[in-house]
């Protein structure tokens, strides 16, 4: 018990030393911040989001501007067997499957947390949440790959 004690006491001067701290303490890094600065930290992260939302690749991913260059990136991103198994799901409600990894990546590497192109278009059409638009993009690229078109392209104008 006390070799336990002493360990959780040593992570817990290692987390405070290296600045792991959970935000709810008074010597977290945004209450040392004077108001100038944090106007100024504002300032930085809206003129990197403004940056971010007409780029056409982040980190070297290419962007899609709309939901049928999605359908041609995924197509792209997948091999032959991962397109077949969203095709010949039994319905479009089956690609929550692809949510924790394939989704996963989408949200990640196309910017729908931190901005991009790609959520602004969705936003512009109503999706707030990136969780959301992942869904959205992998049901109609299972509409797409099925032949469903009028959904997709409703969404598109």
């Amino acid at each position: 018990m006390r070799k336990r004690i002493c360990l959780i006491m040593f992570l817990a001067m290692l987390c405070v030393a290296y600045g792991y701290t959970s935000g709810v303490d008074d010597n977290s890094q945004d209450r040392k911040l004077t108001k100038k600065e944090k106007k100024q930290k504002a300032e930085e992260e809206r003129r990197a989001y403004e940056e971010k939302i007409v780029a056409d690749s982040i980190n070297g991913v290419y962007i899609p501007r709309n939901i049928m260059e999605c359908f041609l990136e995924l197509d792209k991103l997948l091999e032959q067997d991962g397109i077949e198994t969203v095709k010949s799901m039994e319905n479009r409600d089956e690609v929550i499957v692809l949510h924790m990894g394939l989704g996963m990546w989408v949200r990640n590497n196309w910017g729908l947390w931190g901005g991009s192109r790609l959520q602004a278009y969705l936003r512009d059409r109503g999706l707030s949440h990136p969780d959301d638009m992942s869904h959205m993009i992998f049901q109609f690229y299972y509409d797409w790959l099925n032949g469903i078109n009028e959904g997709w392209q409703k969404f598109d104008t």
